[in-house]
């Protein structure tokens, strides 16, 4: 099964400085975070399953994360 949703969760999600990634994958995930067009905002890994998004601008973007097999979770990230 490719698709991670179902096993990775964000919170808090609306997010201010930080988003928690839940997932039982071991060590780090990539992450990729776009807005609704596709731009790349922010994209690197995973630092203790914590993403800092404290830099985004207040909206709606969509976050992908993955894992080292190239499982992938796409979700929406909602910062405040």
């Amino acid at each position: 099964d490719s698709n991670l949703n179902t096993k990775i969760k964000i919170y808090p999600n609306p997010a201010k400085d930080f988003v928690q990634v839940g997932s039982k994958a071991l060590g780090d995930l990539n992450f990729i975070i776009t807005d609704f067009s596709g731009r790349i905002i922010l994209k690197g890994k995973t630092s203790d399953k914590r993403i800092n998004v404290n830099a985004l601008t207040s909206g709606t973007d969509l976050i992908e994360l993955s894992d080292k097999k190239g499982k992938k979770s796409v979700q929406k990230l909602i910062k405040q």
